[in-house]
């Protein structure tokens, strides 16, 4: 999963110095907080997104990268939670403020835990599974964005919920 990170680092760079003069980019990151009603801790993280918007329509094109972990000890236990996921899909601007979008894609959600005094005792869950990304961006002065979304993915044994909230820059 580090390598989808570095690529769609890679593509944020690359496309920066490609895109045309009637066309803007946004980039923004911000924090997550996700949960899941089978696994019995919530997790924090990071949420990074990119934009892609011509001037001449209103719809355009929006990629977003979400990963959360967390480690507790919880009655002798200790638990490990991570997740990430990535989504891509379309936005509609509605006026030169603010902005809706949604998206598909896929993400990866793994739980391990372990008795801390039965060596024996412990349980691993790792699945794929298609995720599901709503969100609306503000922009309140020009260069500036505010992001807000929930992402969702359903897996076979678990389904995890990740609200994020985000600021970031339009050029």
């Amino acid at each position: 999963m580090k390598k989808f990170a570095y690529y769609f680092v890679l593509a944020c760079i690359i496309s920066l110095y490609t895109h045309t003069a009637s066309a803007h980019i946004a980039i923004s990151g911000g924090v997550a907080h996700g949960n899941s009603k089978k696994m019995p801790i919530d997790s924090n993280g990071i949420n990074l997104k990119y934009r892609y918007e011509n001037d001449s329509y209103s719809v355009s094109w929006i990629n977003s990268f979400l990963y959360t972990d967390t480690n507790e000890l919880k009655d002798k236990f200790y638990m490990k939670s991570q997740y990430y996921g990535i989504c891509t899909g379309a936005a509609y601007r509605f006026n030169d403020w603010s902005s809706i979008y949604g998206g598909t894609g896929i993400g990866y959600s793994k739980f391990q835990s372990r008795h801390t005094v039965v060596i024996k005792n412990k349980f691993l869950f790792a699945d794929f599974g298609p995720s599901f990304i709503l969100g609306i961006q503000f922009n309140p002065i020009k260069n500036f964005v505010i992001d807000l979304s929930y992402e969702t993915n359903m897996m076979r044994d678990s389904n995890t919920s990740t609200f994020t909230a985000g600021i970031g820059y339009n050029f």
